[in-house]
């Protein structure tokens, strides 16, 4: 079984040399804590969990996959534990605004550990994967009143 080796030193040459994130982070509100020490430990740290956690289990999810019986779903070998993980984390919340329980981060950085997850295990991005698009949607459109009730249930 392959296995997934983040490409850390490919990210950061183009985080910093091509693409000059340091001075962009610089300008966005939700890059003022985007510090390079803080964008190195998220970076080492979602290629541990990537390539520890998430891409150890793409075997079990191919061979096991998912089962529905009598109202329940049962998740591979390791999906749940993984997923705790995620949560322990705080990888759901990376991007999105303190005040709901998020980091506040740049969208982009979000970005760059979406990659790496996808590409170690996309069959488990899949499961916080729904809930981005629900935040992403009560972010856009939802009220003040949905935001305060749902946004902190998903960071």
């Amino acid at each position: 079984m392959p296995a997934y080796k983040a490409p850390l030193r490919d990210i950061r040459f183009l985080m910093n040399e091509m693409l000059d994130y340091p001075a962009h982070y610089q300008t966005l509100t939700s890059g003022q804590n985007a510090d390079a020490e803080t964008v190195d430990m998220i970076l080492e740290g979602a290629a541990d969990y990537c390539e520890n956690v998430l891409s150890p289990l793409n075997q079990s999810g191919d061979e096991e996959g998912c089962t529905f019986n009598n109202g329940e779903v049962t998740t591979p070998k390791g999906f749940k534990e993984a997923y705790d993980q995620f949560v322990m984390g705080g990888w759901q919340g990376l991007s999105y605004p303190e005040e709901f329980g998020g980091q506040g981060l740049p969208m982009s950085l979000n970005l760059i550990k979406s990659e790496m997850m996808g590409t170690a295990n996309w069959s488990f991005t899949m499961y916080p994967g729904l809930s981005t698009g629900c935040m992403n949607t009560i972010m856009q459109f939802g009220t003040d009143e949905q935001k305060n009730t749902y946004m902190p249930k998903f960071g």
